[in-house]
């Protein structure tokens, strides 16, 4: 008895693939739910003024008239601190929302692609017998670049090797010895 590939058996082929594509659908209604929730949840940040609320208005404006006070102060820096913890609060889930926007697209991606390979038929050989002549026909064309390759290879290396050098010995050290010399200036 042999273990089949579940890709091989059609049955089990075909459940998968209704699997990954209603795994897609469902991914891409949270991908929708997600990003209409994050679009409202922008808009509010963009709309609200946490620093400017009437209540704190109105404890600055007493803190401004009567500068003694410590319990209206003590308010003003409390109603401040939540403001700021509820502003960056709100900024904090519109970045983890956007992070799980990105990986459930990328989920919808890969599911797509896993239903399209499940969906794929393999053709029957037998319907194509034109085929067998294509691949002779570019079995012989690689064949003949292999030999221009080869060949133009070869040409290279003996063009290399007959090269004459005039980078001898003698030479660099009267390049270099030239060089170092210096070189009288031209009068005017």
């Amino acid at each position: 008895m042999s273990i089949q590939s579940p890709f091989t058996n059609p049955e089990t082929a075909r459940l998968l693939y209704r699997t990954a594509w209603a795994m897609a659908v469902t991914t891409a209604l949270f991908c929708i739910v997600l990003g209409s929730l994050l679009l409202v949840s922008f808009i509010q940040v963009k709309r609200s003024d946490p620093l400017n609320t009437p209540k704190l208005i109105e404890l600055r404006q007493q803190a401004v008239k009567d500068p003694t006070l410590t319990e209206v102060k003590q308010q003003v820096r409390e109603l401040d601190l939540l403001a700021r913890k509820a502003y960056f609060a709100g900024q904090e889930q519109l970045r983890n929302g956007a992070i799980l926007l990105v990986c459930g697209a990328a989920i919808i991606v890969a599911l797509l692609n896993l239903a399209a390979v499940l969906r794929q038929h393999l053709p029957n050989p037998d319907q194509f017998p034109i085929l067998e002549l294509i691949w002779q026909e570019l079995s012989q064309r690689r064949l003949a670049l292999i030999i221009a390759a080869l060949v133009f290879i070869g040409f290279a290396f003996t063009a290399g090797l007959l090269a004459k050098s005039d980078l001898t010995f003698e030479n660099i050290q009267q390049a270099l010895s030239s060089a170092s010399q210096p070189k009288a200036v031209p009068e005017k």
